[in-house]
């Protein structure tokens, strides 16, 4: 109901807000371990329930309560599929990382419909036989939203991870995802740039082409020619990846036009745009990297790689210690409140929660929750030690080596800056332009002379 009104099965499709899309109705899919034989001292043979593993994960189809000899279609006339295992590849499934490990894209899958009332029918029957017992390791509940003001799917994952000692870990996973990429202004100005860039790559591609035909070996011995063939490469690998994606899209959007009140997986673009995403980032670092050749006319970058040239020795001995330093505090806070805490349950998760105290995002009321005492110590001691005294010794030695680089630039003769390389530039370009304007005078004067005298 809506403002008193039944609402029809497009719009119920619309969560409460009246403003997020459902795309297809909710999908629970539950993965499950293998139940095996084993043997324990005192008791003999026992039935086991090991650890989900994605390779040898339960792949059986059953009736109802996961072992009765028979099914009975009566009860389970609603959730039959869901005694049914599916395969990755049928679904579209990739595998999603949780707490307990990496579980598969395929499982046992019961989509709920739109209508409450059928949703409902198909829980409570899910509930009475057991669909979730001892070799449940993980239940996703997963769906799709789209808001058309801001142009944006959301795909959301609701992962629920059963542990084999017994527990519930929850985790959301949400992935926004700009399907339609190329919709209004600035989606036009998007595709002009994507059209630039795809010009761009095959003018350079025929260049790089060109240039290894004619210098051959002599091209790979200059670094930054090798530097930037290397981009290129990746430039053309990201924009394949781009064009995937965008494949991907349209079958995924083309099937759910198809079947709009079916469940359609979203999950492996939201996977792909993720990936896409990381490899564009890596690529605009290189290509950073790439702009510090021209950079090396400016004054200010020639004193930073000066300054840093210069102390290179003495920030390798700081940047030792501080690496001694904070990996011992990582390895003490794993074993002190490993046990207690999520953010110090293993090594490299220790190490990412320092590095979050250094800039600034500290957890200091969980430690101190966890152990008073030690922990306010701990953490204090990490603040002198790392903070104070490290940081302090880096500064001094940087301090140190600007003074001295400072000193050597006034004893030599003013370097060759950007600036100079511009007004250079302006200046050979404004003289062309003059030259060319005084032939382009000349020509006219004479042409003019030749139709006087045609006249007379």
């Amino acid at each position: 109901m809506y403002n008193g009104q039944a609402l029809n099965a497009f719009e119920r499709q619309y969560t409460n807000d009246q403003t997020n899309y459902r795309l297809g109705p909710v999908r629970l899919r539950q993965l499950r371990a293998k139940q095996t034989e084993c043997y324990i001292p005192l008791i003999l043979d026992a039935i086991c329930y090991a650890d989900y593993n994605i390779v040898s994960e339960d792949d059986r189809s059953d009736c109802q309560s996961w072992g009765l000899p028979s099914c009975d279609v009566t009860k389970t006339r609603w959730s039959s599929k869901a005694w049914q295992f599916t395969s990755a590849a049928e679904i579209w499934g990739v595998p999603t990382m949780g707490f307990q490990g990496t579980y598969g894209g395929g499982g046992y899958i019961a989509d709920l419909g739109i209508h409450r009332m059928f949703a409902k029918a198909i829980v409570d029957e899910l509930f009475s036989n057991k669909w979730i017992d001892r070799q449940t390791r993980a239940v996703f509940v997963e769906f799709t939203q789209y808001n058309s003001n801001t142009n944006l799917f959301t795909f959301v994952s609701l992962m629920a991870e059963f542990p084999q000692t017994g527990g519930v870990l929850t985790t959301a996973h949400v992935y926004p995802l700009r399907v339609y990429q190329h919709v209004g202004s600035f989606g036009i100005f998007i595709f002009l740039c994507e059209i630039v860039l795809m010009v761009c790559a095959i003018v350079f591609f025929i260049y790089f082409i060109v240039q290894i035909v004619k210098h051959k070996k002599e091209f790979f011995r200059d670094n930054w020619r090798i530097f930037d063939l290397l981009i290129l490469v990746l430039t053309i690998f990201g924009i394949s990846m781009y064009l995937t994606r965008m494949l991907f899209t349209s079958w995924t959007i083309t099937k759910f036009n198809e079947q709009k009140l079916k469940f359609v997986n979203f999950g492996h673009i939201a996977l792909w745009d993720e990936v896409l995403n990381a490899f564009l980032s890596f690529l605009v670092f290189l290509s950073t990297l790439r702009v510090l050749r021209v950079l090396n006319y400016s004054r200010n970058i020639t004193h930073l790689a000066g300054v840093l040239s210069n102390a290179r020795r003495n920030l390798l001995g700081c940047f030792f210690m501080f690496a001694l330093i904070f990996l011992a505090y990582a390895g003490v806070g794993f074993l002190l409140f490993g046990s207690q805490l999520e953010t110090y349950k293993n090594l490299f998760v220790s190490i990412t929660t320092i590095v979050n105290s250094l800039v600034g995002r500290n957890s200091l009321h969980g430690l101190i929750r966890a152990c008073p005492v030690i922990a306010e110590f701990y953490y204090f001691t990490f603040v002198m030690f790392v903070i104070w005294i490290v940081m302090t010794m880096m500064s001094a030695t940087l301090n140190r080596s600007i003074q001295e680089v400072r000193n050597k630039l006034e004893r030599r003769e003013q370097l060759y800056d950007v600036d100079d390389l511009l007004r250079d530039f302006l200046k050979d370009f404004w003289h062309n332009i003059n030259f060319k304007l005084h032939i382009l005078e000349r020509f006219l004067c004479f042409e003019t002379n030749n139709d006087f005298s045609n006249v007379r």
